[in-house]
């Protein structure tokens, strides 16, 4: 978050792929790498990323999380 904070969206991304490769269940990961990786211009790939956090969200039973995460996805206008 720090990263992102200070503008530094590459190294940020980089740190939220790390984060999502080893704690993949930790569902608020996906939507702060979602939202970074829409800054970076890279819509498809936010896109994926927002549908597996809906699915570990799902997994998890956070109603909240999904919620958002899907409200994320429509703003980025991607099809859930």
């Amino acid at each position: 978050m720090e990263l992102k904070g200070q503008g530094d969206l590459g190294e940020a991304w980089t740190v939220f792929a790390d984060l999502l490769d080893k704690f993949p269940d930790y569902v608020p990961t996906y939507l702060q790498a979602g939202a970074t990786l829409a800054a970076l211009g890279r819509g498809n790939e936010a896109a994926s990323t927002y549908r597996r956090g809906i699915e570990a969200a799902v997994a998890r039973g956070d109603s909240h999380a999904r919620q958002e995460l899907e409200s994320a996805l429509t703003q980025i206008g991607a099809k859930q």
